[in-house]
C-alpha cells in the first residue's frame, strides 16, 4: 500500500451525534438519535439490536443514502472529511473509494443483467483516469474475484442468478472493494446463508480487513457473530445506543438489561433448556417511543424513576470504553444465563408414536443435478426430526416430497400410507395428506397474499378443515399461536416479521395436521423473535401432539427443537442419529466441519 493512501487511512470513520429524522408535514420524528460512534482503520465494530433498532437506517444515513423522507443532522467524517456537508454528486464519487457497502441481499446491489465480471470492475479506471480496455478489465475482474475466494475465472462471465448464494455474496463484496476503500459497511451479510458459508464469508470479511486496512462496521442481529467477529459492539436500541465497549467486556459483563436479555435468549450451543428466556413485548415505533429510558417498558428492573426523564450514555469503567444508557447500572444484577443454567431434564429423550413418514430410496433430479440421491427418512408421531446441511444439501427439496409439493424421480415416499410416488393419487387421498401434513416456510411474506386480510388466509384453511364457526376459529386459532383475535383484521404488511411466522405457523395449522414442517422458519428471525416462536412451537406440540419436521443450518436451534437429526450433504443422509449424539460425538468428518463453523466467542 503506497504511502500516501496509509496516511490517508489514520482516520477511519468517526461521527458526532449524528440523527435522522422522519419528515410528515409540519411534524418531525426522531428515527435515530445522538448517535457518535468511532472505527479506526484495522479495526472491526458490530451495531447490534433488534429490527426496529435503527441498525440499518444509521448504516444508511453513515452513506448518505437516506430516502427522501428522511433527513440527517450531525457529521460523519470519513478520512477526516464530512462526508454528509458534501454534495450529492461529491458524495457519489467517493463512495467506492472511501467509504464502501455490502447489503443482507446481494441480489438489490447486483444487476440481474450484467455479467459479474462487468460488476465488479464497473467504477474502476487506470491511473491516468482513462477507462480500462477490456482485457484489462477482465484480468481485474479475475484478480479482484480471486482475492474474495472465486479462482475459477469462468465466473467472471456468469450472472448473478447463475451463481449461489454464498458466491453471489462474495461477488458483492468484491464489487464492494473494488476501488479500496477506507471503510466497509456491511448489513446483515450473513443471515440468510448457513453456518459453513457464513464462516468463509466472515473469515473474509477479516481477511479484507487486515490486509486492505478497513475500518469494518458490521450491522447483524447475531450475537454469536458479533462477539466472535468484531473488536467491538454499540447496541441499539429504539434509536439509541444503549451499551458500548469492547466486546469481551460486554460479553463477560453486560451492563444495560437489554444487552443482557438479548444474550440470554441466545440458544445453547452445548445443552437443551426447559424455555428459552424471551423479552417481553417488542421496539417501540418513533412514534410510541416512551418518555425516559425507551426499554422501561419492557424492562423487569424498571422502577417509576426510569420513565421519569431521558437517560444519558455514561461511562461506568475508568478507561472509560464501556459506556450504557442506565440509570440503575450500578444497583441492578442482570441474568444472562439461562433459566436453569443445565440441560432440560429428559427433554432430549421423546417415544416415539406410529410411524407417519416412511421414504426409501429417494431421489429428486432436475434435469442434470440430482438434488436427494437415495435417501431413507422415517419420522414417527410426537417427535420433532431435523433436516441440516448446507444450502443445495436437499434439505427443502425432500421436505417438499414430504408434503407432495415436489414429485420424487425415483424411491418410495409414503405419508400416512400413501404413496406419493405412485402413478396416480387419488383425490382423496391427496386430502387426506393435506389433513396430516402441513409446511410453513422460511419467508411467510412471500406466502401471504398481500390483498388479503390475515383472518381470510386463516378462514380459507379452517374452511377445508370443515369448521363450523369460522369467525371463532379464527380468533381462537390466532390466539393459539399468541396474538390477539383483532390481527384478523390486519394485513400482512402491517405485522413484524415474528407476527408474520406466527401468521404462517397458524396458517399451517388451520387444517389440524399432525405433522407440520418447517422451513427455515426462525432463520431470519431477532434472537429475541426466536426465542418465542421456539417457546411457541414447543407448546404446540406439548398442547396439540405436534409431529415437526424442522429444516435449519442453526445447529444451536436443532440442539433446542429437535430429538433426532439427518444431516445431508450433496442429497445423500451421511449421518443421523439421536440429537446430542450427533451434535456432541460427530462421526461423519462433514458434521464435524459444520459443528467446527459456529461462530464460537473466545473465553
Amino acid at each position: 500500500m503506497n504511502p500516501t493512501i496509509a496516511a490517508g487511512r489514520q482516520a477511519g470513520l468517526a461521527t458526532d451525534s449524528l440523527s435522522v429524522w422522519l419528515e410528515q408535514g409540519r411534524a418531525r420524528r426522531p428515527i435515530v438519535e445522538s448517535i457518535s460512534l468511532r472505527v479506526a482503520p484495522g479495526e472491526s465494530i458490530a451495531i447490534v439490536g433488534e429490527s426496529g433498532s435503527g441498525k440499518s437506517v444509521t448504516a444508511r444515513a453513515l452513506l448518505g443514502l437516506l430516502p427522501p423522507e428522511l433527513t440527517s443532522e450531525g457529521d460523519v467524517k470519513v478520512a477526516g472529511t464530512s462526508f454528509l456537508r458534501l454534495s450529492e454528486a461529491a458524495r457519489r464519487r467517493l463512495r467506492g473509494n472511501e467509504i464502501a457497502f455490502i447489503m443482507q441481499d446481494p441480489f438489490t446491489m447486483l444487476n440481474p443483467v450484467m455479467k459479474v465480471g462487468d460488476q465488479v470492475t464497473a467504477a474502476l479506471r487506470g491511473a491516468d483516469g482513462r477507462k480500462l480496455s477490456r482485457a484489462e478489465r477482465r484480468a481485474e475482474a479475475v484478480a479482484r474475484l480471486n482475492e474474495v475466494g472465486i479462482t475459477d475465472p469462468a465466473v467472471v462471465d456468469k450472472y448473478p442468478f447463475q451463481l449461489s448464494g454464498g458466491m453471489r455474496q462474495r461477488v458483492g463484496i468484491a464489487a464492494a472493494i473494488a476501488e479500496n476503500p477506507r471503510v466497509l459497511i456491511a448489513d446483515e451479510p450473513t443471515t440468510a446463508l448457513d453456518v459453513t458459508t457464513q464462516q468463509e464469508v466472515l473469515k473474509l470479511l477479516d481477511r479484507l480487513r487486515r490486509t486492505h486496512e478497513l475500518g469494518l462496521i458490521l450491522i447483524t442481529h447475531d450475537l454469536r457473530v458479533a462477539f466472535a467477529t468484531c473488536d467491538r459492539v454499540y447496541v441499539m436500541y429504539a434509536g439509541q445506543i444503549v451499551e458500548a465497549g469492547q466486546t469481551d467486556a460486554i460479553r463477560a459483563r453486560p451492563r444495560h438489561p437489554y444487552t443482557a436479555a438479548l444474550l440470554a435468549a441466545e440458544p445453547p450451543l452445548d445443552h437443551r433448556v426447559p424455555r428459552l428466556m424471551t423479552i417481553p413485548g417488542s421496539v417501540p415505533s418513533p412514534g410510541s417511543r416512551p418518555d425516559g429510558c425507551r426499554f422501561a417498558p419492557r424492562c423487569p428492573y424498571a422502577v417509576a424513576a426510569c420513565t421519569s426523564s431521558p437517560v444519558s450514555l455514561r461511562t461506568t469503567d475508568e478507561s472509560g470504553t464501556h459506556r450504557v444508557r442506565c440509570d440503575r447500572a450500578d444497583e441492578i444484577t442482570l441474568v444472562t444465563d439461562d433459566m436453569t443454567g443445565r440441560p432440560a431434564a429428559g427433554a432430549e429423550t421423546v417415544q416415539p408414536g406410529d410411524l407417519l413418514v416412511k421414504m426409501r430410496g429417494v431421489r429428486k433430479n432436475f434435469q442434470d443435478k440430482v438434488a436427494v440421491d437415495g435417501v431413507d427418512v422415517d419420522v414417527y408421531a410426537g417427535e420433532s426430526v431435523g433436516l441440516v446441511g448446507e444450502s443445495g444439501s436437499g434439505k427443502t427439496t425432500l421436505a417438499r416430497m414430504m408434503v407432495g409439493l415436489t414429485r420424487p424421480s425415483a424411491g418410495s415416499v409414503r405419508v400416512g400410507g400413501v404413496e406419493l410416488a405412485a402413478k396416480r393419487v387419488s383425490r382423496q387421498q391427496w386430502a387426506m395428506v393435506r389433513g396430516l401434513v402441513q409446511m410453513a416456510f422460511q419467508d411467510p411474506m412471500s406466502t401471504l397474499n398481500p390483498t388479503r386480510t390475515i383472518g381470510s388466509t386463516l378462514r380459507e384453511g379452517l374452511r377445508l378443515a370443515g369448521a363450523d364457526d369460522l369467525e371463532t376459529a379464527t380468533s381462537e386459532l390466532l390466539e393459539r399461536v399468541g396474538l390477539p383475535a383483532g390481527y384478523a383484521r390486519r394485513w400482512p404488511g402491517q405485522l413484524s416479521g415474528g407476527e408474520r411466522q406466527r401468521v404462517a405457523i397458524a396458517r399451517a395449522l388451520s387444517r389440524n395436521p399432525r405433522i407440520v414442517v418447517c422451513d427455515e422458519v426462525v432463520s431470519a428471525l431477532d434472537v429475541s423473535v426466536q426465542a418465542h416462536i421456539l417457546n411457541l412451537l414447543r407448546e404446540l406440540q406439548a398442547d396439540l401432539g405436534l409431529t415437526y419436521v424442522f429444516i435449519t443450518h442453526d445447529l444451536a436451534v436443532v440442539r433446542q427443537i429437535t430429538d433426532r437429526v439427518y444431516v445431508l450433504n450433496h442429497g445423500k443422509v451421511v449421518e443421523s442419529g439421536p440429537t446430542p449424539d450427533v451434535l456432541d460425538r460427530p462421526q461423519h468428518d462433514y458434521t464435524k466441519r459444520l459443528i467446527a463453523s459456529i461462530p464460537r466467542v473466545e473465553q
